[in-house]
């Protein structure tokens, strides 16, 4: 039996959970989404790892799968985490760190002492190796850490959300031996990640600062409902929430910028794709936005390019609408290698 690793995504409303079992397919075990502790998240930043230990601590009690953890790996989702594809010399294993450092001190000078950087190889031959690297400010991974470092597990990891997006994909959802690359688009309240993905390895990620805050305060007023209200009604009745929502033109009102993002996107991408990669053929919605009814549709007519909710092509034993707002969690929970 693999490692069953427990993933921890956090954002500004809820805490989502799914534990995996690292098998040679990974399986999905049990998953949770709890609502975020008042206070413990503001400005697109986690303030109060404490808060979220004591609730994924309740998750556990309640959900005796969970209580089958065996490690811990927490998605960290902070806008000012980067993520971007680099090649390196052939270089031995204890050299690769400091060349990584010298490669971004040419963009970022000092960034070795004020971020933390991890890289994840993905081939080598016999000039090159190719992988992609991460870059967080250390202040920004306080609380986190303390989430990871509150459990007596046995492993315990902190990941990306492009990286843990990708492993999803790659794992839960893309065909054996897919030969296609898609954007996977993570749209939060105030602010949105594009990955673009082939054969799991990411060959572009960013994030803006256009995010779906607006359109949910206005389904939220529509439905007389508060905004944490919101988001449990759209694992319950996701459909009966946007029957009010405005349709086309209300996506066009509030969610014209970050759909122009998204074509933004997929046109600086294709202009400088490495000679050889394939091209995008789609867009995939996960997390919360893919629930919103109609979204896929317009954000389809902005960018040009067919657009879908991520489904599994496993039988997974949970709901396609559970499945999709645990992607982050579930990817945090495939470990590499």
């Amino acid at each position: 039996m693999g490692q069953k690793v427990l993933g921890v995504e956090v954002s500004a409303h809820t805490i989502k959970l799914a534990l995996v079992s690292n098998e040679k397919r990974p399986k999905f075990v049990a998953g949770e989404i709890v609502a975020m502790p008042s206070g413990a998240w503001a400005n697109d930043t986690l303030l109060d790892g404490k808060a979220v230990v004591h609730a994924i601590q309740g998750a556990v009690l309640s959900n005796k799968q969970l209580s089958r953890t065996e490690a811990i790996s927490v998605c960290v989702g902070t806008p000012q985490t980067v993520v971007r594809p680099i090649k390196l010399p052939l270089l031995s294993d204890k050299e690769i760190r400091p060349a990584i450092e010298f490669e971004l001190t040419q963009s970022f000078p000092g960034i070795g002492k004020t971020h933390a950087i991890a890289f994840r190889e993905y081939s080598r031959s016999k000039e090159n190796i190719f992988g992609i690297v991460s870059f967080s400010p250390l202040r920004t991974l306080d609380a986190y850490k303390e989430i990871v470092e509150a459990f007596n597990y046995k492993s315990a990891y902190l990941d990306v959300t492009p990286n843990c997006l990708a492993k999803a994909y790659e794992k839960f959802c893309a065909a054996d031996k897919e030969n296609k690359a898609v954007m996977i688009v993570d749209a939060g309240l105030s602010g949105t990640t594009f990955t673009v993905v082939e054969k799991g390895v990411i060959r572009h990620s960013r994030y803006v600062a256009e995010g779906t805050g607006l359109f949910v305060d206005d389904v939220s007023e529509r439905n007389n409902i508060t905004l944490e209200r919101f988001f449990v009604e759209l694992g319950e009745s996701s459909a009966a929430l946007f029957e009010k929502a405005g349709g086309h033109s209300a996506y066009a009102r509030y969610l014209a910028p970050l759909a122009e993002q998204a074509r933004q996107t997929l046109e600086f991408y294709v202009s400088g794709a490495p000679q050889g990669t394939l091209p995008v053929t789609e867009l995939v919605l996960t997390g919360d936005c893919a629930l919103y009814k109609g979204f896929s549709e317009y954000l389809s007519s902005v960018a040009g390019i067919g657009a879908k909710s991520m489904t599994s092509a496993l039988s997974l034993g949970t709901a396609p609408d559970r499945f999709v707002r645990l992607t982050a969690a579930l990817g945090a929970a495939v470990r590499e290698g």
